[in-house]
């Protein structure tokens, strides 16, 4: 209730499912048992779609809070990998290279590549990373680069709890299998969805994965003044946090 505080009726679905992926990544060591009898852990997928102005950004901002540790963990794990890049390259030829400090960074780029992705479910110390895209027509203009189109195998084996990985010789190269524990929420308009979730999509099984909503129509609608979140709202949701962090077991 703290999430969706103030908000009208017709936006609570949409903010909870952009929610409710970070909020499930915090619990990485939760499972839950499913219909079938197995115990998948909590993978979870939203895309929201709202054309322009329907006021999406709100997903952004309710999220905001519930991102506050997971980005400062990153800002801590950035300082750490810029410190061991530094020494990398003021070395002199005859010092032995640094050891790699194989930071943990639970939020990532949603547009950060395969190889990436896997050096960071590799580091993750078995927790769930989590990305969000506030407008996937970004991450779509990199379709031709390949920078995410390739990693439809793993949004679909991190919702199933299946292991993806890549082998090559090169030292320089990542090569690992890791068990894929990511999940993630991103807005955008109807046509970057059109595009995002293709033929390969639908019939590889990903759209099917993924929980949607939609932000109501709203062109031309005079804009209402939003209720912020109050400092009891925010100090809530982060006591959320820490008991979804902490929290281990199975789900029945």
């Amino acid at each position: 209730s703290d999430t969706v505080a103030g908000l009208p009726d017709e936006k609570v679905f949409p903010v909870l499912c952009a929610v409710l992926p970070c909020a499930a990544a915090y619990a990485g060591r939760v499972r839950a048992v499913y219909r079938d009898g197995t115990t998948p852990l909590l993978g979870l997928m939203s895309a929201i779609i709202g054309c322009s102005a329907s006021g999406k950004s709100i997903c952004a901002r309710r999220l905001g809070p519930w991102m506050k540790k997971m980005d400062e963990i990153s800002a801590k794990a950035d300082k750490e990998e810029s410190e061991y890049k530094e020494k990398c390259r003021t070395r002199k030829a005859n010092e032995k290279a640094p050891k790699d400090p194989c930071v943990f960074k639970q939020r990532i780029p949603f547009s950060t590549s395969l190889a990436q992705l896997l050096y960071r479910q590799q580091n993750a110390q078995g927790h769930t990373l989590f990305s969000f895209c506030e407008e996937l027509a970004t991450v779509c203009n990199t379709n031709n680069r390949g920078q995410w189109s390739n990693k439809r195998p793993a949004y679909t084996l991190a919702f199933d709890g299946g292991s993806l990985g890549q082998d090559y010789h090169g030292l320089d190269s990542v090569s690992t299998t890791v068990e894929m524990q990511y999940n993630w929420a991103a807005t955008g308009t109807r046509g970057a969805f059109d595009k995002f979730f293709d033929g390969d999509s639908v019939d590889g099984g990903l759209a099917s994965r993924v929980l949607f909503a939609e932000m109501p129509y709203r062109l031309f609608v005079p804009l209402e003044k939003e209720q912020q979140l109050s400092a009891v709202n925010k100090k809530r949701i982060a006591e959320a946090v820490e008991k979804l962090s902490n929290a281990q077991g199975t789900l029945k």
